[in-house]
């Protein structure tokens, strides 16, 4: 069992609004020093300890119409990092993701809905720490968790329709709705081991929130 992973530092984050303000340009820095130890479980498993210092930069485009229940636009989120320290690397490395949103009305009450999202490490072996997955992150919560990799892929089409609309005191509209998820987590030499899941639920505009209710179905390449 790994654990517990302790992190503390320091940064700095500046943000340049462009254009219309739908777009945002940001830049920054972060040093910290982590702390990940394996207290049981197999001893080759490796116990971390040094400092993280990386640069970033983003870019962040919001076009959709709601951040809670969007029907249409599109928004996208671009990160890119370049670390100058991490323990376990022997070098600097670069990596970057990118994730996607896009809705596209069909009529009054139902809208065709895509997330995409990836990330890459441009060929370089990633440290423990740095490695991506699936299954632990709001983008991909309701896959089944991967072993860490370099690469990331996922792919999410959905459909949104509405059948209710709240009192005015209560929230907005209530919709049904469903997706599918599919992605991958990989290293170059490795066999891809794809995971996918089906969730159908119903979600609901509230002045606190989303509120969502609903079921899923979680297979992957060796196992449904």
């Amino acid at each position: 069992e790994a654990g517990p992973w302790l992190f503390a530092g320091a940064g700095f984050d500046v943000g340049h609004a462009l254009g219309s303000r739908r777009d945002e340009l940001r830049l920054g820095f972060q040093v910290a020093h982590a702390d990940a130890r394996v207290v049981l479980g197999d001893p080759l498993l490796p116990s971390l300890d040094g400092i993280i210092s990386k640069a970033r930069v983003g870019w962040i485009h919001d076009g959709l119409d709601s951040p809670i229940v969007p029907r249409k636009g599109l928004g996208f989120e671009f990160s890119g990092y370049w670390f100058f320290k991490s323990p376990g690397a022997s070098n600097r490395f670069m990596q970057s993701e990118l994730r996607v949103s896009n809705a596209v009305p069909l009529g009054k009450e139902n809208s065709l809905l895509m997330r995409l999202a990836g990330g890459t490490s441009f060929g370089s072996t990633a440290p423990p720490l740095q490695q991506f997955t699936l299954g632990d992150s709001p983008a991909s919560v309701d896959l089944e968790p991967t072993i860490p990799g370099i690469s990331h892929f996922l792919i999410s089409p959905g459909y949104l329709h509405e059948v209710a609309e709240l009192p005015l005191i209560v929230g907005k509209k209530v919709y049904v709705t469903g997706w599918h998820d599919f992605g991958s987590v990989f290293e170059p030499a490795d066999p891809r081991d794809y995971r996918h899941s089906a969730s159908l639920g119903v979600v609901a505009e509230t002045l606190i929130g989303p509120f969502f209710v609903g079921t899923s179905w979680v297979g992957s390449s060796d196992h449904q």
